[in-house]
């Protein structure tokens, strides 16, 4: 056994698969290095983690809404905390790495109570309210984006850039190539890892009203909440393209990979995936986030001309006449494409592990913003 495989490194996250992917891929790449890895999650967030991974689900809630949820909400970090620090106390952890959400919280404090080196990384263009509460006890804040400019000093001097980290099957897609001529166009539909209503019933409906020709050209992967299924099945059945419609798919990297055109929801782990694979898309950012970090991620790549942003009052009566622009001339597909390849950041996994290990073997945090280019 390695020096290395003696010390643990906690990666705390939970809450949406947007927070849990990205502490997957960091995991993987400390794993790789012989670091023994837990990871520290609530009950949501362990739905998205792998069987081969260590974890501790630790109760958490954020402490917003009503008088009733905010006390429930600090009763839970409570108790959280305290499973926590024992957590921290059995595992004794050379670091403790937080990924965003209230979810992260009680290790957080816990490591703070116990005085671990704490790591925070933000996969939003927008620094969201649990990271910005936490940093007075972290070493670093890593960045997926260059830091918004409503960040306070004190958090720009602390930060480093790597980008979101992406699972590896992402880092290792072919190059793009829009369809030609009447080649088939491969479209991938997600809904966001908790599913998304206006993905159903209306994105059908946008797809049936395309012309013939384009339907038969059309081969859709299309991921529906399971209540919707019936409803959208019927729409389908009427149109000439291929359809394949599931809840879940189970290696999204591989559809991704294949795929002429995605439509989803802005959150940060797809437009990382999107960045890194090279691929355009469509994004409807959620309208209900708080913090409208989607909205921030969604503009940052929309901005350079890596996709199309629909909001979600405009999505459906503006979908039919996007898809009949990119399908009229896919060379802005290709061209979509190429601007999302040049802001991908492929190594952020790698880079997050490496500012980690110099924390871990020096007690020091590098100051590269180049780290994952």
């Amino acid at each position: 056994m390695t020096e290395a495989a003696t010390k643990t490194v906690i990666l705390a996250t939970g809450g949406t698969g947007g927070h849990v992917f990205p502490a997957t891929a960091v995991a993987e790449q400390l794993l790789e290095r012989g670091y023994q890895v837990v990871i520290s999650t609530d009950a949501r967030g362990a739905r998205y983690l792998p069987g081969k991974f260590d974890r501790a689900v630790i109760q958490a809630a954020s402490p917003s809404g009503s008088l009733a949820k905010k006390l429930a909400g600090l009763w839970a970090l409570a108790a959280g905390s305290l499973q926590a620090l024992a957590l921290i106390w059995r595992c004794k952890p050379k670091l403790v790495i937080g990924f965003g959400s209230y979810a992260m919280m009680p290790a957080i404090i816990a490591a703070a109570a116990m005085r671990v080196p704490i790591i925070l990384h933000e996969q939003n263009a927008i620094v969201g309210r649990a990271h910005r509460s936490a940093a007075r006890f972290a070493r670093s804040l890593v960045l997926s984006h260059q830091p918004p400019e409503d960040l306070p000093t004190s958090l720009t001097d602390m930060s480093v850039v790597t980008g979101n980290p992406v699972r590896a099957a992402f880092a290792k897609a072919k190059d793009y190539v829009a369809p030609a001529g009447d080649q088939p166009i491969k479209i991938v539909v997600f809904g966001g890892s908790q599913g998304a209503r206006i993905f159903g019933e209306p994105m059908a409906k946008a797809f049936a009203s395309l012309s013939s020709a384009v339907q038969g050209r059309l081969v859709i992967h299309h991921q529906v909440r399971d209540e919707d299924l019936p409803a959208v099945r019927k729409i389908y059945a009427a149109t000439a393209g291929k359809v394949h419609l599931a809840a879940f798919f189970d290696e999204p990297h591989k559809l991704m990979e294949h795929a002429h055109l995605i439509i989803s929801r802005a959150g940060a782990t797809i437009i990382a995936e999107l960045t890194a694979l090279g691929r355009p898309a469509i994004l409807v950012p959620f309208a209900g986030s708080l913090e409208q970090d989607q909205m921030g991620n969604a503009r940052n790549l929309a901005g350079h001309g890596g996709a199309v942003l629909l909001t979600e009052k405009d999505y459906p009566n503006e979908i039919n006449r996007v898809l009949n622009i990119l399908f009229k001339d896919p060379s802005r597909l290709g061209h979509m494409a190429e601007i999302a390849k040049k802001l991908g950041r492929p190594q952020a996994a790698a880079a997050l592990a490496d500012i980690a290990q110099s924390l871990i073997e020096r007690d020091i945090v590098p100051t590269a913003p180049d780290a994952a280019s």
